[in-house]
Parts: structure tokens; sequence; C-alpha cells
């Protein structure tokens, strides 16, 4: 069997599914984000590589380095110096973001994209062309560091960049990213440092340990005031939250479950005198969220939109009942 190395997908020897793997840890041990978006950790021995097909066509995942950058790839890699510029932001460290990405103009900043990214994943933000440079030179990136585990605290970094544009015409800018498999110029934005990018004060069998002890069930805040208690709820729909779950179930199995859950919850608060209902879905692949909200549409007299951001990042929505 071959040596497990982070960025290998997996398969389970006792259980369905399938995950990558995030870090490898000394006690034989490795981190492991499952195909629905949760991280976990694993015995490898329980692990079983999946041997590659060969080019899908697919970017493989980018190597971990504990950086955030922005890739400028040449949407023609035979024409390095003439071709538009594709700009892909790139998480090789272990926590997930919640990003803005922005350039200026004029004197103010405008916002093109906003999202989340997890460990060790990669998404394109924009295509520059190349006679416009100049006008999106100066580009700026929030970030916001998190995990859905024990982890170290990182503060929210903010970072403008001011490319040198005269950069994208010499060949010597550019390099091969073997992990990519592109080349292009690499533009770093954020590292973690060595001793905070790990969680070394938490021997990682204690942190599952932690995760079983956790209360099972659905999450449910009160409202400080007494009256307001009884009108809002708040529904953690992650699938380690939810009673009766099994870790066992396939993806498919666990967002049908996920969505009964949600039904359910829905269903209550509308035969009820509940008026907001928040439903904590994660970022993920963004599935459950789609298939939240396609549900929500069937439905007359609700109105539904991301909820605080303050609070939540991007990873619930708030229904207001009529």
């Amino acid at each position: 069997m071959k040596k497990l190395r982070a960025g290998d997908e997996v398969a389970f020897l006792n259980e369905k599914g399938r995950g990558v793997v995030i870090s490898l840890f000394p006690d034989e041990t490795a981190l492991v984000r499952t195909d629905d978006g949760f991280e976990h950790t694993y015995p490898v021995a329980q692990l079983v590589p999946l041997v590659s097909k060969g080019n899908s066509g697919s970017a493989p995942a980018p190597e971990a380095s504990d950086s955030i950058f922005l890739f400028f790839s040449p949407t023609d890699q035979n024409r390095l110096l003439e071709s538009d510029l594709d700009v892909c932001l790139v998480n090789g460290t272990r926590y997930d973001l919640s990003f803005s990405f922005s350039y200026k103009h004029q004197s103010e900043f405008v916002c093109l994209h906003a999202g989340g990214l997890n460990a060790g994943e990669v998404i394109e933000l924009d295509t520059i062309h190349r006679g416009d440079l100049e006008q999106y030179a100066t580009i700026r990136i929030d970030l916001i560091f998190f995990r859905k585990m024990p982890y170290l605290p990182i503060d929210p970094v903010s970072r403008v960049v001011r490319l040198k544009t005269v950069k994208f015409y010499k060949e010597s800018t550019y390099a091969y990213h073997t992990a990519l498999g592109k080349t292009g110029y690499r533009e770093e934005l954020f590292a973690v440092e060595k001793e905070r990018a790990g969680i070394q004060q938490i021997n990682p069998k204690e942190i599952g340990q932690m995760l079983r002890r956790k209360e099972r069930g659905p999450r449910v805040s009160k409202s400080h005031a007494e009256g307001m208690a009884q009108l809002e709820r708040e529904v953690d729909l992650h699938i380690d939250e939810l009673p009766g779950a099994d870790w066992a179930m396939t993806s498919a199995e666990k967002l049908e479950y996920q969505i009964g859950c949600f039904r359910q919850a829905l269903e209550e608060a509308l035969s009820s005198n509940i008026r907001k209902i928040i439903f904590i879905h994660g970022v993920g692949n963004g599935r459950l969220k789609s298939e939240i909200r396609k549900i929500l549409d069937t439905y007359e007299g609700l109105r539904y939109y991301d909820a605080s951001y303050k609070r939540y990042g991007f990873g619930a929505t708030e229904v207001i009942i009529r």
C-alpha cells in the first residue's frame, strides 16, 4: 500500500464514503475531509488510498503549503505573454475560509466575489483581459479563518495587492505549479505560522472524544427577551448535531436526513407561534443550502435571506414567517 500524503483521496475500511487527507499526525492518525465537507480524524490503518484514473481534466488539490495565495495563470498555456489571465484563490492551509475579493475602482473597492473556501481547495475568481491589467491592478482580499473542530484562532486578514503589470509580460515571472497543473504567477497573501497551523496542544484522539461527547440534537437558542424567546428559533443542521444520524450513511443519505430534519423543524415552526427561524447549514459544497432554498420557494408567506454574516459567516439562512 502506498504511503499516504496530504491531498490523497481515500476510502474508509470500516464505513461508506470517501474523503481527502488534510493532515497526517505522528500518532498514525490522519485528518480527513469527508465528501460531505466535514473533517474527522481516522487511524491511518483504516484509510484505503484510491488509485488515480489518470488525466480526468480536473485540477488536483493544492500542495499543503500552510499558505494562501492568488494564482494568475494564462488561459492559453502556450501563449503566456499574450493570453488573458485566470485568477484563482488557493487555500493551502488546514483552515476553512470566508473571503471577499474586490478590485479598486477610483477611490473605492468593488466586491466581485465573496464566499467560502474549505481547507485544501481552489476557487476561480475572475478572468482578467490582458488589455485591462492596469485597470484591475489593485486587488483587496479579506479572509476569516475557522475550523469545524477545536482550533487555534487566527485574526481576520485584509490584504491589498498592487500588481506590477509589467511583470506579466516577462517569461521569468511564470512558474509551473505541480499541484495545480498549470503555469502561472503566484502572489502570496498569508502564511500560517507553523506553531499555529496545527493543534499541538490537543491530541487528535482527544478531539474525537470531545466531538462524541457533544450533546446531540438541534441547538435552540433563546433570546435575552423572554417574549422573543417564544418567537425565534435556531436549528443546526450539521450532521453531527442531528439526533439519530449515523456516520455510516452515504453522502446522499446524510443529505436526505438533513433535509428531513429541516422539513420537520420548518413545519413545527409554521404550526406554532415562531416568527423567525435560522437554519445553520454550513458552507460545504453548497448542496444543502441550495436544497433548503428550493423547498422554501414552494411555501407562500415566507421570506428568507442570508443570516447575520457576523454571527454565521456564509453558513446560515434566516427564514421570516409572516
